[in-house]
């Protein structure tokens, strides 16, 4: 078995049904988070509203560096812009994920849970959601939710004939 099949196959093993308990707080949160506002203060909003103010702090200390320059504020400067975006793609993969889940999905509940514990992998570290987890279409994540919900949810998990139709949700 090469490397490529093998990192494939531990890919989609953690696929499993969703079974683990998630904070009912956070997913009725996550439920509504579709339409993301500034006063919204759940944890993933939150790390985000902390992460931009550290990043606009250390670019002012980082001001008129070069951006080669390996001294100790542009070092800890850059791990802190990778947290600042690791934490703004988690918040737009949620609030995207909410939208399908609230608009299309029959079992929304079971979306939202199956995006926490997603989220909560600890194969999704900071530098992998800051650089990957915008590389992936939303297509990609909305049929892995598919395949792991499936066996739970009879019918499929999201309707398909508003977007046949041609028809406009609402937002």
């Amino acid at each position: 078995m090469n490397a490529v099949s093998k990192r494939r196959k531990e890919e989609f093993a953690c696929d499993a049904p969703v079974s683990r308990a998630v904070n009912r707080e956070l997913l009725t949160c996550a439920l509504n988070h579709y339409a993301v506002t500034d006063d919204c203060m759940c944890m993933f909003c939150s790390e985000w509203k902390q992460r931009i103010s550290e990043t606009q702090r250390t670019a002012k200390l980082t001001a008129g560096h070069s951006f080669d320059c390996m001294c100790l504020y542009c070092r800890v400067s850059r791990k802190i812009r990778i947290g600042f975006l690791a934490a703004q793609n988690r918040r737009d993969f949620l609030s995207e994920m909410s939208f399908h889940a609230f608009f299309r999905s029959n079992r929304p509940d079971l979306v939202m849970r199956w995006a926490l514990i997603k989220l909560d992998d600890p194969r999704m570290t900071s530098n992998w959601c800051a650089i990957e987890l915008p590389r992936l279409p939303m297509q990609y994540w909305l049929s892995r939710c598919e395949r792991s919900l499936a066996p739970q949810v009879y019918g499929g998990v999201f309707r398909q004939e508003d977007w046949l139709r041609g028809r406009t949700l609402p937002i």
